[in-house]
This record gives structure tokens, sequence and C-alpha cells, in this order.
């Protein structure tokens, strides 16, 4: 899928990622979070490993400075995720909505929209999870990411 980015809203969460992906950061890292009705999550240097318990604590060892915007959780935002009760986002982890997700609008920055693929999100989406868990049975990896 095919994400641009809002640059003028939020530009460092913006830098960051495109700074990552040209790095190779995400390069076979896995979608580790699916929430139906909600979100795609994914990021996570750690998911590139077998030990499911330490997938979406990973990171590049840095945090993002909160950004304030008007961007809202609409289908197919693009947007940081943080840890519950911190402010900054985490330095690598994202999520795009698979519906709108007004609730988190204010609390995580929302820094870009799928413009094509959408229907792959939606797959992802649609992945069976591990009972009593939000985790993937079997995940979805990004195989390379390419700045356009």
């Amino acid at each position: 899928f095919v994400v641009q980015l809002y640059e003028g809203d939020a530009p460092e969460h913006c830098a960051n990622f495109l700074k990552l992906c040209s790095e190779g950061f995400y390069d076979n890292t896995k979608f580790h979070r699916v929430i139906a009705n909600f979100m795609i999550q994914g990021g996570d240097p750690n998911t590139k490993d077998a030990n499911v318990e330490e997938w979406g604590l990973g990171g590049p060892d840095y945090k993002i400075d909160r950004e304030e915007n008007e961007l809202k959780h609409f289908v197919g935002y693009l947007a940081a995720a943080k840890n519950p009760g911190e402010v900054q986002s985490s330095g690598s982890q994202f999520y795009i909505t698979t519906a709108p997700a007004h609730h988190l609008d204010g609390q995580h920055v929302v820094f870009g929209k799928v413009i094509e693929g959408m229907e792959t999100v939606q797959i992802i989406e649609s992945a069976t999870v591990v009972q009593g868990t939000s985790r993937p049975d079997t995940p979805a990896t990004v195989t390379s990411t390419e700045v356009l």
C-alpha cells in the first residue's frame, strides 16, 4: 500500500517515518496487533524475532515529542502509536485505522493517510488472532519500504 504524509501538520513524525523507511528499518517487521473494525499496528523491530512476548515493546531507542494538529482518525489514516499514559510517540510504531477512531483524536499524532492499497490493509485487518490477544496467528510482514 502507499501512504501520503502530512509534513505540514506533523513535520517531525513525517521526517522520522521517512528516515526509518529510507534506512530499511521496517523491512521484515510484522503487523503485530490487529483489531477488526479499528486498526492494524506495526513498526516494532522486535517482531523480527520469534519471541512474541517482546512484540509491541520495541523501537529505535528514542521517542518523538507530540505535534498538535487538526488531523482526525478517519478510515485509512496513519498515526503514531504510543504507550498508555505517555505523551511522546513511539519512535517507530504506527497504526492505520480501518474504521473511524475519533476517541483517539488529540491523543495520538495523525501524520498520514493510505492513498493506494486500502484493500491490502483490510486483508491484514481480517487476520485470525490468537485467542485472548490482538496478535495475528499469521502476521503480515513488511517486506520492504520505498520512499517515492
